[in-house]
């Protein structure tokens, strides 16, 4: 120790003699080349030749291979992909629900509805009193679509809210609107 600070000696005997004992035993070097990678980051093995190039003394950096920069570095799509479009406008709509803000609006609405057009990428946006408002919302929403462009909803895909799965869409169980949660498609007309 030298000034508060701790100094390493390479001249030291037991250290020349760890040294001897690297060079003798390759498995040994090879495990402290890997708990070198894996302290230092899991870097590429010839970044760590370039760091130690003692360690790799008539080692190839090729040889190692670490199991999980391996798996981190693997590509695999969990879902394939869908090339699906609505095939017309106002065919497939989004909703969500959201609220309750902390911060009421000047005419104490704390809630909104979202309806987004799958096909042309409009949306519709409702601000709430009540959650309990998407009802009445979404029955003006349909008979506002169906009315101005003459068409009809035919899928509405949601988060699985219960705003969507209670008796609010009884309504609907007859003009055979689709809700879809994000697993499952479920047709209105069939849910009791």
């Amino acid at each position: 120790m030298i000034d508060s600070l701790y100094y390493f000696d390479d001249n030291l005997s037991s250290n020349k003699q760890a040294q001897g004992f690297s060079s003798i035993s390759s498995i040994f070097v090879r495990e402290q080349i890997m708990v070198w990678h894996c302290k230092l980051g899991h870097p590429s093995f010839s970044y760590l030749k370039h760091l130690f190039p003692s360690l790799f003394k008539n080692i190839d950096p090729a040889f190692f291979q670490c199991e999980s920069c391996l798996l981190s570095k693997s590509h695999h799509t969990t879902y394939l992909p869908k090339s699906y479009r609505a095939s017309k406008p106002f065919y497939l709509f989004h909703s969500d629900v959201w609220g309750p803000s902390k911060v009421t609006t000047m005419s104490g609405k704390r809630w909104f509805v979202i309806f987004i057009d799958d096909h042309t990428h409009l949306y519709w946006i409702y601000l709430m009193r009540e959650k309990s408002e998407v009802k009445k919302l979404f029955k003006d929403f349909y008979n506002m679509i169906e009315n101005q462009f003459q068409t009809k909803i035919s899928i509405l895909r949601s988060d699985n809210g219960m705003e969507y799965f209670n008796k609010v869409w009884t309504f609907f169980y007859k003009k055979k609107v689709f809700l879809i949660d994000l697993h499952v498609v479920i047709p209105l007309n069939k849910m009791e």
